[in-house]
């Protein structure tokens, strides 16, 4: 199964609209002319979109439309346990909801967090914080470790012999550690808002 994603803004208000095939069933006698030639999936039926903006425009029936067709989904307004409802974009005229992750149903649990932020004086577009679960493995002496959704596995050996090179490793590299940790953080609009503490790795 794809894992694949496709987010950004798509200058889309979609409102409430299905991205999906409502009552997508097929006609017993439609099902035995066709079953022989292809297995017909029908579209699921998912759970209504939770969406602060009621408004609609052309954009909006030109991303649904494709999202019928492919089998991506909105996932914005899904995402249970996560501040992910609120505005994405704010203009003279007002605020709306434009800016979405698609992917396949299927793949809604890989996402842990998704979160709207607050607004900033950079852009008319709100920040949108999202945090993938991942899984990956590393062998050490000959031990395979695993991780997945950032707990770390039970099964690690450590070799006193590579203490010096690590932490040399380190060191040359903090400079860019730094850079890319230090300024993670993301508030959500809603008032019991959520942040993502920053980091500030220390080499000793």
């Amino acid at each position: 199964m794809s894992e694949n994603f496709v987010f950004g803004d798509f200058n889309a208000r979609t409102a409430h609209f299905n991205d999906f095939v409502q009552n997508d069933l097929l006609h017993d006698s439609i099902l035995d002319r066709v079953g022989e030639l292809f297995a017909y999936v029908a579209d699921e039926t998912l759970p209504d979109r939770s969406n602060p903006d009621p408004g609609t425009n052309d954009y909006g029936t030109k991303l649904i439309n494709p999202c019928k067709s492919s089998g991506l989904r909105i996932l914005k307004g899904r995402h249970l346990g996560s501040l992910a409802n609120d505005y994405t974009y704010s203009s003279p005229k007002g605020m709306s909801v434009i800016d979405y992750l698609l992917s396949r149903s299927s793949n809604f649990g890989i996402v842990s967090k998704f979160i709207t932020c607050n607004f900033t004086s950079y852009s008319d577009h709100a920040p949108l914080h999202i945090q993938f679960k991942t899984y990956f493995s590393i062998k050490c002496n000959g031990v395979q470790s695993n991780f997945a959704d950032a707990e770390a596995s039970k099964f690690f050996r450590w070799n006193e012999e590579y203490k010096d090179m690590c932490r040399n490793a380190l060191l040359i590299n903090s400079d860019n550690i730094k850079s890319t940790l230090q300024n993670i953080e993301a508030e959500s609009q809603d008032d019991n808002g959520f942040m993502c503490e920053r980091f500030y790795p220390s080499i000793h």
